[in-house]
């Protein structure tokens, strides 16, 4: 899809990290509508997850690395060349490294799921069991059923939180 000149030159003066009046400026709109629109146009293209972002660059530093490094084996390079081979394969390793760690935030995603996940299957095998209980022993107290499995979560919760 096309740009047109002035969401390009919109784009061009974010990445270059122009103010919200500058960029208004540029296309003489107030400056509120000039940010409004640059996060229009980048959501609009960021059709890749952060995954897949990480992995284009990866693969856009290698496209790098070879080149450096075909032209150092080469022996037409300068010291120059070397320095930013070196530089190439840092980032190379920077990315790797940080694309393998998890956030806390997803961290606490996760363990809040699976807190629910366990909490519902827990509850449900216990609705079960108490069903079939009451069909099996229609006269019988559930609600010694329910204190039992009351304490005992307590008891669980109590151990967790001292483990």
């Amino acid at each position: 899809m096309a740009m047109s000149p002035r969401d390009q030159a919109l784009l061009e003066g974010a990445a270059a990290g122009k103010s919200a009046e500058e960029l208004g400026r540029i296309v003489n709109v107030p400056a509120a509508n000039a940010v409004l629109r640059v996060q229009e146009l980048l959501r609009d293209r960021d059709v890749w997850s952060g995954l897949e972002r990480r992995q284009l660059l990866l693969q856009d530093l290698y496209k790098l690395k070879s080149s450096l490094q075909t032209q150092v084996e080469n022996g037409g390079f300068e010291p120059k060349d070397v320095a930013n081979l070196l530089k190439a394969f840092q980032q190379i390793g920077n990315i790797l490294e940080s694309s393998s760690k998890i956030t806390n935030s997803q961290l606490e995603r996760v363990t809040s799921v699976q807190a629910a996940v366990l909490y519902d299957m827990v509850l449900n095998s216990f609705v079960r069991v108490k069903q079939a209980l009451v069909a099996q022993f229609p006269d019988a107290d559930m609600s010694a059923l329910d204190d039992l499995f009351v304490q005992g979560l307590r008891e669980s919760q109590t151990r967790a939180v001292g483990a």
